[in-house]
This record gives structure tokens, sequence and C-alpha cells, in this order.
């Protein structure tokens, strides 16, 4: 963007400057038409992908609700038996996870004995490689480049319709 949008360095807008602005903005509007796409579609595409990568990062971070989980329990449970776990984040789940296939790991190397006490910076170094491993499985559709990613698949599928949709109802004639 060489030429700004905005006013000029006394903040006033010539004429000049909002014919070019209104001309910019056309062309890239009929830019836009050409692909098939709508700006607001576009913008629903990136809040919706920003909405969907927060509520997984919620998921991930954030404890569950318990009285939704209760909910769905239904029956209560009878004064003789054991209290129930707290409902935990889903990372702290994958750090469990990480922590046993780390254990399950080292003990090919020490059959006898536990890894945790004999090589506790091994076993949590592992696990903590782990459970990056995991953390970036589970986050991948949210890594850098996605968005870009996504959305060009949502022109070029938009072009694809409307390009499909001109040569079926208009054909040209072959003379």
């Amino acid at each position: 963007r060489s030429r700004p949008f905005g006013p000029d360095l006394k903040g006033e807008l010539s004429e000049q400057q909002i014919s070019t602005n209104q001309q910019r903005l056309e062309d890239l509007w009929r830019l836009s038409a050409s692909h098939g796409i709508s700006w607001d579609e576009l913008d629903r595409a990136y809040v919706e992908f920003a909405q969907q990568g927060s509520k997984r990062y919620a998921e991930w971070s954030e404890m569950p609700n318990v009285d939704a989980l209760q909910g769905k329990q239904g029956a209560k449970r009878s004064k003789d038996a054991l209290p129930e776990p707290k409902p935990q984040p889903l990372a702290h789940f994958f750090k469990k996870k990480a922590e046993e296939r780390a254990v399950q790991h080292l003990k090919k190397f020490m059959p006898e004995k536990d890894p945790r006490l004999v090589a506790p910076s091994q076993t949590k170094r592992l696990a903590g490689k782990l459970f990056a491993q995991e953390k970036k499985k589970y986050f991948a559709p949210w890594k850098p480049g996605m968005l870009t990613r996504q959305l060009q698949q949502l022109v070029a599928a938009s072009m694809l319709r409307r390009e499909t949709a001109e040569r079926s109802y208009n054909p040209k004639s072959n003379k």
C-alpha cells in the first residue's frame, strides 16, 4: 500500500484523494466479485476460524463445566460410593498420558526399576517432549499459515462454482 487511504499531513481529504480512494475500492470490489466471493463471506470464514481456535484452546486449558457434567450423569450416587474425581482440563489428561508413555519407554532400559525414581530428569524431559508433540497435534489446524490456506481454498472453491455455473448456463457458441 504505497498510497494511503487517509487524509494528508494537514488532516484534510482532498477531492483528488477521495476520488482515488473511491476508484481503488471499486477496483477491489470488482476483483473480489470476479472471484465469486464477497467480503462478508471471507469475514464470516475468518470469524468462524478464530472462534473455533478459541474454543479449542478453552477445551485444552480450562476446567470443564461441572454443572453440565452433573446434569448429563442424571442419577445421584449412593453415600457409600467413592467420591468422584474432579474434572480436569484436557491438558492435564495429555500430561498424564505423556508421563505414562515416557515411563513405559524408559522401562525398556531399566525393567526392574521405576524410571521416575531412578532417572527422574530423563523421565520428565521425555514426558515434556511427548506432551509438546501432543499439544502440537491438537492445535495443528490453527498453526501459522492455516487461516491463509483455508481462505484460499474457500476462494478457489467459490471461483470453481462460479465458473462451472457460467459454463453450464451460458454456453458459448463454437462458430
